[in-house]
């Protein structure tokens, strides 16, 4: 006979809570919460995986729990689906929710998530939750079932605008450095004197004035001729016959584009005729104001990656399109490329699904096919006359066969505008033959470019290791349990300014930095700590815990060099945190030279 008392369902003993901090050594916020249930069939568990898998796209079922499985078993399985929702969903997470304590009553559980997912996650939780007994039994609750697809959507809608972003979060993870996200979507990745931002592939050493130039095609080609640089002629239009009259000066065939946007936005290429032109302009202007016909370069379309004065990653952008096999046709090869799980439509997408839409019927007329065309083997049919990937091209890396004199013209072309990442479009017969011999023009300079997930991956960490020395991180050290009178705080920071670190300095009175007020009056370790990591002034920090600071919002760092606990009491939870983010060197009396030795570089 089952336990009455044991619940017959999983469920949330209280409500969880979200943890804006670090806790628990989670190097990302989370949701903390307690979960009680009983054992759960193994054939059951994989039933309800596969039902939520027809409900959400790339959701990956996580594995089931054995036939005989215990309660913890059980747990671990539904942590694993919340962890699967959070990756269907296209969250930078690389850890994995997991159970901090088993208690009498219910599990403590962290949930490790971005902190701007953690209210949404926290919602579509108790949907699944409430959705698991009929996933279980093999029951249909459409209005349910509805409910949290919809809530899915909310979560996903919580990632970062930009793909770079989610890119740099699991690569910073990856290389173990410290990283915060800061209002507006900017990441804080390392310390104090360590930290740096990103604003997706916008540095804090990116020049204003630089940033400004590129993103004016008009601008950035007139900085790029000053360097000597080749770049094509072209001219800005107002409206439709004055591209007709441009391109008629510059010589068919041209390119129609808008002057200030990226990512191949409302770009046209090699337009033959005065009536498509027309067409360009008209498309492109639904997209800006400022419009330009440029000369046409024939050319294969190349990418180069140009970071801190030196090339990092090159690819060939070959344009959307499918090639023949003699046997389908164009439209099944469509269908199947739109197979690939990397293709997609949206910005996380690493690739862009195909469309068989009016500038792909052009190019088919061009070459007398249609849809239902059977193309010869081998025989590639272009759909799309930029070869963006971002309108369904495809990344080909390239980085190996980049002529030594293209590396330079690359570079040279970030400097002229003084850019310390960039993406560089070139149009060149053959990237492994020096532009000076065949002939090359740079049609644009991206100032903050997408790198991509296909072929590039292993440029975000390449690039945060360059700019984050080390582990990113500053000495700290958390006095807990000494009473708000103690001096300890500013005896050991006095011991490390003496050795010439900026130190801050965290007590009941306020926060300094070198002895500098940055905040007077008391607040709460969370606040002081974020206030010193993000400040670049500062080279190691001393925090204190308050005596009615419950660390409810967690810490400001995950990990720390020290942590002194004094005579005074420190109660649960905030002793359980605070011993768990300790690499080991717990402290018990108050010995602020023994604190300053432990802060101070080997």
């Amino acid at each position: 006979m089952p336990d009455p008392a044991m619940p017959a369902v999983w469920l949330l003993r209280e409500p969880a809570r979200a943890c804006t901090g670090f806790a628990y050594a989670s190097a990302y916020p989370s949701l903390l919460c307690r979960l009680d249930g009983p054992a759960m069939p193994a054939s059951a568990c994989a039933a309800a995986g596969e039902r939520v898998a027809t409900l959400l796209t790339r959701f990956e079922p996580p594995p089931v729990p054995a036939a005989e499985t215990d309660r913890g078993a059980a747990l671990a399985w539904l942590l694993g689906l919340i962890d699967a929702c959070q990756a269907a969903a296209g969250l930078p997470v690389c850890e994995a929710a997991h159970v901090i304590e088993h208690e009498s009553e219910a599990a403590l559980c962290q949930i490790p998530a971005p902190g701007r997912s953690l209210g949404p996650l926290s919602t579509l939780l108790q949907c699944l939750l409430a959705l698991l007994p009929a996933l279980l039994e093999g029951r249909r609750d459409p209005p349910l079932e509805a409910e949290f697809v919809r809530l899915h959507g909310v979560l996903a809608a919580t990632n970062y605008r930009s793909s770079n972003v989610p890119r740099f979060v699991r690569a910073a993870h990856g290389l173990g450095l410290p990283l915060r996200e800061l209002p507006g979507q900017f990441l804080l990745v390392g310390e104090g004197v360590h930290g740096r931002w990103l604003d997706s592939t916008f540095t804090d050493a990116t020049p204003f004035i630089a940033t400004q130039l590129a993103r004016s095609k008009m601008l950035a080609a007139a900085h790029l001729r000053l360097a000597g640089l080749p770049v094509p002629p072209h001219r800005r239009v107002g409206n439709a016959a004055e591209a007709q009259a441009a391109a008629a000066a510059l010589g068919y065939p041209v390119v129609v584009k808008p002057a200030n946007l990226d990512g191949g936005t409302g770009v046209a290429a090699g337009l033959e005729n005065p009536g498509a032109v027309a067409r360009a302009f008209e498309a492109a202007r639904k997209h800006s104001g400022e419009i330009i016909v440029e000369k046409h370069i024939h050319g294969r379309d190349y990418r180069l990656t140009v970071f801190q004065g030196a090339l990092v990653w090159a690819v060939e952008r070959v344009p959307a399109g499918v090639t023949g096999d003699g046997i389908r046709s164009i439209a099944a090869l469509v269908a199947e490329a739109n197979a690939d799980p990397r293709r997609g439509s949206g910005d996380h997408a690493a690739l862009k699904r195909l469309a068989l839409d009016e500038e792909a019927q052009g190019l088919l007329e061009q070459e007398g096919l249609s849809e239902q065309s059977v193309p010869q083997a081998g025989h590639f049919v272009r759909l799309r006359r930029a070869a963006n990937v971002a309108s369904g091209g495809m990344p080909v890396a390239v980085f190996d066969k980049v002529h030594p004199d293209n590396a330079r013209l690359a570079v040279r072309a970030a400097a002229a505008l003084r850019l310390d990442l960039a993406g560089i479009d070139l149009i060149i017969p053959d990237i492994a033959r020096s532009w000076r011999e065949g002939g090359a023009a740079i049609c644009e300079v991206n100032a903050q470019p997408q790198l991509g997930g296909t072929t590039s991956a292993h440029v975000y960490p390449q690039i945060l290791a360059a700019m984050v020395p080390g582990s990113g991180r500053i000495p700290c050290a958390i006095l807990a349990g000494s009473g708000e009178s103690s001096t300890l705080a500013q005896e050991v920071a006095a011991m490390l300014e003496a050795r010439g670190i900026a130190t801050g300095c965290h007590d009941h009175a306020g926060v300094r930095l070198a002895g500098e007020w940055l905040h007077q009056g008391p607040c709460g370790l969370l606040e002081a700590g974020q206030m010193l990591v993000g400040n670049r002034g500062c080279a190691a920090m001393v925090l204190s815990l308050p005596a009615a600071d419950t660390l409810a919002a967690g810490l400001p760092v995950a990990r720390y060099d020290v942590l002194v606990l004094g005579p005074g009491s420190v109660p649960d939870p905030a002793a359980t945190m605070l011993r768990a983010g300790a690499p080991g060197q717990v402290i018990a009396d108050a010995d602020p030279a023994a604190v300053a030795a432990a802060l101070l570089p080997d």
